[in-house]
Parts: structure tokens; sequence; C-alpha cells
């Protein structure tokens, strides 16, 4: 039997992950050599010939296969770069290993699914990995790659998950970035994914239900009081009041715990031939309305409704 949620009950939990993620340098003026291991790398064209690529593996067997992904970003740093140029995560298409994979061999990939990068704020380039020779910039300039859409293809079997390639349009001499690659270093390459996870029960949406009563009571100095209402279910309650008769009437909103034992809520007087509305300041399960006349001597007739939403 599958456990039935309604509404709050059934939230998602957001949850937020870094996979260890793997990158390749890809260099056409090493067209057969392998690259995987190096503090920085390059994506862009310095010259024709030295073209970059790198390849990005981004692994997800750590995400349960009923997680819905909220958002998914790649973020890199660059601590030196040449003229302005867009750059681009393509989803790549076929299978490549980190250890073989050469500009010779590099995978295809799809043309028309990309995320394009926009440049963020810059940050200190502190760590000691990164030689000071080849820093052109004190600091490292941000870029964010939006892949959300990638990586909800691979979660629901849209794409197949054989990674991403950065690279640019590579048609002008130097357009390119360099980019720290060192995992060690705390402006390394990241992918950041943040998902929630949905309950296992079957959700029913419960649709807010009104329900009203109406009541009429004969009101004098002596204290009468409306039928016991059962209010545990309500979200709002309003008592509406209307004196039909001669005299002010006091109108009293009692709460009670057990139907038995009241206390006094909220209160109104009523004047002849109106209209008056009070709703209660404490929740309880039980409520009634405990009505007497303000005038020694006087008589009156109360018509009370009662309008819940539940």
């Amino acid at each position: 039997m599958k456990e039935i949620c309604r509404g709050a009950e059934c939230d998602l939990k957001s949850i937020k992950m870094k996979p260890e993620i793997k990158l390749v340098q890809l260099s056409s003026n090493m067209p057969d050599k392998n690259v995987f291991r190096s503090h920085s790398m390059y994506i862009g064209r310095i010259d024709h010939r030295h073209i970059y690529r790198v390849l990005i593996k981004v692994p997800l067997s750590d995400i349960p296969e009923n997680a819905v992904i909220v958002k998914a970003t790649l973020k890199l740093s660059a601590i030196s770069r040449g003229y302005g140029d867009v750059y681009k995560a393509y989803l790549v298409t076929q299978k490549w290993s980190k250890c073989a994979v050469t500009w010779n061999t590099q995978p295809s990939f799809h043309p028309e699914v990309f995320a394009v990068a926009n440049e963020c704020n810059s940050q200190p380039v502190l760590d000691s990995a990164v030689p000071i020779q080849n820093i052109f910039m004190r600091r490292a300039i941000k870029y964010k790659f939006d892949i959300t859409d990638i990586v909800r293809g691979w979660m629901t079997g849209s794409y197949q998950n054989r990674g991403l390639l950065l690279k640019n349009n590579e048609s002008k001499n130097c357009r390119f970035i360099k980019i720290i690659a060192d995992q060690r270093n705390y402006c390394a390459p990241v992918v950041e994914i943040k998902y929630a996870v949905q309950c296992g029960c079957t959700c029913e949406v419960i649709p807010t239900q009104f329900v009203e009563s109406v009541e009429t009571v004969d009101v004098t100095n002596q204290f009468s009081y409306s039928e016991v209402k059962d209010v545990s279910l309500a979200k709002t309650v309003t008592v509406f009041i209307h004196n039909s008769g001669t005299g002010t009437i006091a109108a009293t909103l009692q709460i009670s715990p057990d139907g038995i034992h009241f206390a006094d809520d909220n209160g109104i007087q009523v004047l002849p031939g109106t209209n008056a509305a009070v709703v209660p300041y404490i929740f309880a399960k039980y409520m009634r309305v405990a009505l007497t006349t303000v005038e020694p001597g006087s008589e009156s007739t109360a018509t009370i409704w009662y309008q819940v939403q539940k």
C-alpha cells in the first residue's frame, strides 16, 4: 500500500554536491600526446598552430535516480587570457578515455547542445601550485557555464553522459584563456549540482473546502450559548452575527480543548439591526459563542453564521 502524503509533508529535500571531475588537454600542436596531468590548461586559439580544447568527465553515480536536478554549474578560473571571446561547453557524443584521448582521437560533440560561459567577478590567485611566472593576471577571472539542461538530459537518459568539450570558435588568433587545472587548487574547475530528492509516496492534492453552518439564538441578560463546533481541521474561521432584536448583544468566542471546559477568546458588541464579524485569536479544537444582552432586562435574537475553510 502506498503512503499518501499531503501538501507540505511532501517537500523536496535539496542537496548540493561537487562530483570529482576529470580533465584532459587537447592540443593541435601535440596532436598525438595525451595530457591529463597539468597545473593549467588552455582553451582557444593562440595562433594557427596552437589550438586548444579541454575535455571534462562529470560522474553522476552519486545522484539518486529519482533526483530532480535544480541547478548545475561548471566553474572555471582563468589566470591569463587573450582578447575577449565566447567559450562554450558542448555535449560530447562519443566515448573517450582520460588516459588515451588526444587531439587526433578526440570524440565528436553535438554542435547545437552547449552552454555558454558567463564571465564573473575575479578573485586572487593564492595557490603556490601555479608558478607565478605563468600568471599574466594577479586575479583569476571566473567563468560559469549553466549546464543544468545538459545534466538533466544525462539523468533522464535523453543524452548519454560522455562529458563536455570546452572550446571557442577558434577562428582568430590570440583568443584564448588559460585555466587552473590542478584539483588541489581552490580555484580548480568544479561542477556544482543542486538536486532535490522526491519522496517515495503518492502525492494527493487536497483542495480547500468551504463549510458553513447557521443557527439562531434567543438572547437575554442571562448567558446563552451557541452549539459547540469542532474546528480542529479548520484553516480559518470567521463568525458573523446579525442582531435582529432591540437590545445590544455582547458576543464572546469561547475556545475549549475538550468541548466541555471553555475559556473566553475574542469578543464584540452587536448593535440592534446590525451585523458584525469576529475571529478567534487562539487555536483550539472546539469553539462556541457566548451571548448576553447589554441593557438590563433587554432581549434580542442573534443569527450566527460559522464560515470555515478546511
